[in-house]
């Protein structure tokens, strides 16, 4: 996983792992972003259809 910037994320849509190039693509540590919410990393505009999506 160190080579992609998969996010991976429980079933309430918080961040339990990510890829390698996650911080590189979205300016978060891996530290910073686990156990913060997806919507750290999704567009304001854009956010509430891709929770519903994603969740």
């Amino acid at each position: 996983m160190e080579n992609c910037f998969d996010v991976i994320s429980d079933k309430d849509g918080f961040i339990v792992d990510v890829g390698g190039e996650f911080e590189r693509i979205f300016g978060f540590s891996r530290e910073e972003a686990v156990g913060q919410p997806l919507d750290i990393i999704i567009q304001e505009n854009l956010r509430e259809k891709m929770l519903a999506w994603l969740l």
